[in-house]
Order: structure tokens, then C-alpha cells, then sequence
């Protein structure tokens, strides 16, 4: 179960009942699921890195379509639509990402190939059995001795490549956009192709799903990320929960991000993206190396 203790499985559960939610809880176990696919992956990733992939077989054959949502998050509007969609021709159903080129370069995808974020998925199940694509996931795992750049995220973009349905990024609305506004994502990331700023700007009044990525304020939850800009919608919804006296954490960033944030605070926002550019290219030169 992902290592979810019982006292916080019991706290989840306090959750479902004190808003009354109509559904049921189901904690699966994965820890054996190299027993279930019948191999043995030897990585230095844990197995659970990849949960999201074998859901297939996790799953009741009955089950043809699930909504993954990734815990980091909040849902602030109904997924009724999204869940309505039509993915019969699709392998699943996901927003666009923004992020870094040398992500595809890692991942031998062509320059300019689209790529996703897995942090909302929308998937067809019944595909994924007919196609068999637990088999591709693994044997592009096997292939990269368990290492594959961006973990499941890019097993998904490699193997469900041109058969992902692009959605409108409410669906998936990444917190930098919330942080420093749509034109500064973008000279970040030096992306030229993206969702049109009228598109992300309806997102943010609009948000379904508000994915918490890290960036130049870390995580809401942080405990010297009181200037977030979404800590306070954050902190109304943890208040809500068994959760609102442990949440908080220090700051767990790697020195990458931790530079990066103290740079925001004091350096031109244009010099921040250089600096950017060359951290980019000693990590495409180390790659490559």
C-alpha cells in the first residue's frame, strides 16, 4: 500500500465519512507486483515508482476507465466532465507539461514531440489491455535498467505517444503558472509551443484540478513558504483534515531548487533563466557523456 501506515489509513478514512462521501476506499497492495507481471525488475527505483502503470492488472478486468489523480494536488471544481470525455481512441487523457527540452532529449523523443504531465491521467483501460501495453512499460523499463528519465511520467510519454488526448490545462493546472504568471513559465522552460495565454489565463479562474509542483516558492506545505500564492487555499483544506497539525515540513529541496528560489527573491528574473539555460546544458552534456 505504498507504505501508508494504519493510523493514516484510519485518518483517510475519517476523511470519506465526516463529508459523507459516497465511495468506497480500497488500499491496494503492490508491494508484490513483480509476483503478478512475473518478472523481476532489478533497479534502483523502487518498483512503486512505477505503481501507476500496472494498474491493469491491479484492477478488476470489469474496470475500463479510471481517473489517477496524483495526491499533491487539490480538486477545486467537479470532474464530472472530464470524466464524461470519449477516450476510446486514446490510450489516456492528459494536460501538457512545462517543463525543460532535455526532458524528451533524455527520453529519445523527437524535439517538439508533445509531453505530458502524469499528474492526471484519464485512462483507458480497456486499450491498455488490448494493446498490452503493461508489456511496454516494462520492457522499456527492463531496457533502462529501471533508470528511465522522469520515471513512469516518461514511460507513459514514450510508449502512449501520439495516442494521449490532449486536455485543457484546468484539468491539470500547474502551481509556477499561480506563482509567476504565464510569461515567465514560459522564458523558464524557453518554450516556444504551448497553451495560448488566453487558455492558461481561463484555467486560473477557472481551475478543476491545481497540480502543487515545486517551483520558485517549493510546496504550500513547506514551512518557509508562507508567500506561496496558494497557501492559503491550502491551508482552508487542510484545516478540514485529521492532517492539519503534521502536514507541514521543512523545506526537503535538493540544492537545485533551493538556489533557485533564493535567486527569485533577489536576481533579475531574466538572469534566473540564463543561470537556467546552463544548469540545462551541463545536465544534456552530462547525459550525453
Amino acid at each position: 500500500m505504498g507504505g501508508i501506515s494504519e493510523e493514516n489509513r484510519l485518518k483517510i478514512e475519517s476523511i470519506s465519512k465526516k463529508f459523507k462521501v459516497k465511495t468506497q476506499l480500497n488500499f491496494i497492495r503492490y508491494s508484490n507486483l513483480e509476483e503478478i507481471l512475473g518478472i523481476e525488475i532489478k533497479a534502483t527505483r523502487a518498483l512503486s515508482t512505477y505503481a501507476r502503470l500496472f494498474v491493469a492488472s491491479l484492477l478488476d478486468d470489469k474496470i475500463d476507465k479510471i481517473l489517477y489523480l496524483d495526491c499533491d494536488a487539490i480538486v477545486a471544481d467537479s470532474l464530472k466532465e472530464l470524466w464524461d470525455l470519449h477516450i476510446d481512441d486514446y490510450y489516456c487523457a492528459a494536460v501538457l507539461d512545462a517543463c525543460p527540452k532535455y526532458i524528451n532529449l533524455f527520453l529519445d523523443l523527437p524535439d517538439g514531440q508533445e509531453h505530458f504531465n502524469a499528474g492526471l491521467l484519464l485512462i483507458n483501460l480497456k486499450s491498455w489491455r488490448e494493446n498490452n501495453l503493461e508489456k511496454q512499460f516494462l520492457d522499456l523499463i527492463i531496457s533502462k535498467n529501471g533508470e528511465v528519465f522522469h520515471n513512469d511520467q516518461g514511460v507513459i510519454n514514450v510508449v502512449c505517444r501520439d495516442k494521449i488526448l490532449k486536455l485543457n490545462p484546468k484539468y491539470n493546472l500547474l502551481s509556477p503558472f499561480f506563482e509567476v504568471g504565464y510569461e515567465k513559465v514560459l522564458q523558464w522552460y524557453d518554450m516556444k509551443e504551448y497553451y495560448s495565454k488566453d487558455i492558461i489565463e481561463n484555467a486560473l479562474s477557472n481551475p478543476v484540478f491545481i497540480h502543487l509542483t515545486t517551483f520558485v516558492n517549493g510546496r504550500p506545505w513547506f514551512k518557509n513558504a508562507q508567500n506561496h500564492p496558494l497557501r492559503r487555499i491550502f491551508e482552508d483544506y487542510v484545516q478540514e483534515t485529521p492532517f492539519k497539525h503534521e502536514i507541514y515540513i521543512d523545506d526537503n529541496r535538493q540544492f537545485k531548487g533551493k538556489f533557485f528560489s533564493f535567486a527569485y527573491r533577489f536576481l533579475p528574473y531574466s538572469l534566473i533563466c540564463a543561470m537556467f539555460r546552463i544548469y540545462e546544458a551541463v545536465l544534456i552534456k552530462r547525459g550525453k557523456g
